[in-house]
């Protein structure tokens, strides 16, 4: 069964992605996320409240988005920040202190900050007012939940490592393609393909282990 649902996410998901686009209605959209829940549930003896509460609030917000009025993009930024941080607590129950690699945490602490500083001096001019503080909040929880993500190197099985990393760093690419498109005029592309990929590869990784 479980790989029913991840037939079902794999082929809604190319819809949807073909949907956006050109332009058409996303009529696929509001069962991409419970697709993959039901491929997680089926795939692992005890599922994590955290990965859960993550998937669920990035459907949420999936389902905000797709009203397009003018709180619709404030509403569901907030509700993917609460997913980020649901991720933020699930990364952070696979670090152990005595472990950590310092080399891992400079290196963190260098390029998540760059990325951080560099994309909100990007954005900030075109911020409006109201938009200024969620925006720039959302950056640093999202970098920050990356930056979880890595930290687990060398603490689980290194497949596992990789997948929900890479699924980290598409939540990041993603994200800043809408912020670029939202804010700055940017091109519509590549926004849903990375964050399916990010869903979907921080899901594998966590049943990897499990």
């Amino acid at each position: 069964m479980k790989y029913v649902f991840l037939g079902i996410y794999l082929l809604l998901g190319a819809i949807d992605c073909w949907c956006d686009a050109k332009k058409q209605m996303r009529i696929c959209k509001p069962f991409l996320i419970p697709s993959l829940l039901g491929y997680y549930c089926c795939s692992v003896p005890s599922v994590q409240p955290m990965l859960v509460g993550g998937l669920l609030f990035g459907w949420i917000g999936d389902l905000i988005l797709l009203a397009k009025d003018r709180h619709s993009l404030r509403n569901g930024i907030l509700c993917f920040l609460l997913g980020h941080l649901c991720y933020c607590v699930l990364f952070t129950q696979d670090i152990v202190l005595e472990r950590l690699s310092p080399w891992a945490v400079v290196a963190g602490v260098i390029g998540y900050g760059y990325w951080i500083l560099r994309t909100i001096r990007q954005l900030d001019p075109n911020l409006k007012k109201n938009m200024k503080s969620v925006v720039k909040l959302y950056v640093v929880v999202i970098a920050f939940m990356s930056f979880l993500a890595f930290l687990r190197i060398g603490q689980v099985m290194p497949l596992a490592f990789l997948l929900v990393w890479y699924g980290s760093l598409f939540f990041c690419f993603s994200d800043h393609r809408i912020a670029c498109r939202e804010f700055l005029g940017g091109p519509d592309t590549w926004i849903m393909e990375t964050y399916l990929s990010a869903q979907l590869l921080i899901t594998a990784g966590y049943i990897l282990i499990q």
